[in-house]
């Protein structure tokens, strides 16, 4: 019962079309933040679930000093 009930709110509430929405957000502003900040990133994944990768010679030191800053 609590399975369906949850479902029917899900629909309801059209969450799959919200955590889309939300995801293309994020992806578009990793892109624009990575294009202010003169990075080179690969951005991917379904909306929802959106990723990105660093890229170029120094992506891994780039990749350590975005994590190291992450405070």
């Amino acid at each position: 019962m609590a399975a369906l009930a949850t479902i029917h709110k899900h629909r309801r509430l059209e969450v799959a079309k919200r955590l889309i929405a939300v995801g293309q957000r994020i992806q578009e502003g990793w892109r624009e933040a990575a294009h202010q900040a003169e990075l080179a990133i690969d951005v991917g994944g379904i909306p929802p679930l959106s990723h990105f990768n660093l890229i170029g010679n120094d992506a891994q030191a780039t990749h350590t000093l975005f994590y190291a800053t992450d405070a």
